[in-house]
């Protein structure tokens, strides 16, 4: 069964809490609904190393098979930045579930706190 999260109508959403970055990993499935505006961040803490990287996938059916990466959508942290935000407006929302995806870098320690909102204006 897929998890699937409500991030609609002003909402303030914790979608995955001290997921561990030792490895890789796809968030739950954010579901946008009739929203024009929204965002996810992501708020790293304790890695070590801090060089994986973070990018958001996107599919219009809510199927785990039929996600693709959203282009120009990868993060890589580095020791000066690790926390992400994505704004997400009406062009990228014409896709209605996302989840964030996680590559490891070379991490040992850490954990990553994920939240998404969204609004209808």
């Amino acid at each position: 069964m897929t998890d699937i999260v409500d991030v609609r109508n002003y909402t303030l959403r914790n979608i995955e809490t001290a997921k561990a970055l030792t490895s890789d990993f796809k968030s739950k499935i954010l579901d946008f609904k009739e929203m024009n505006v929204g965002a996810i961040q992501t708020i790293v803490t304790g890695a070590d190393v801090n060089d994986g990287s973070f990018s958001l996938e996107v599919s219009l059916l809510c199927d785990p098979t039929t996600f693709i990466t959203y282009p120009g959508s990868e993060r890589s942290m580095s020791l000066e930045c690790s926390n992400f935000g994505w704004s997400l407006d009406q062009v990228i929302l014409s896709w209605r579930y996302f989840r964030v995806c996680y590559t490891r870098g070379s991490d040992t320690m850490g954990a990553v706190d994920i939240w998404a909102r969204g609004k209808r204006t």
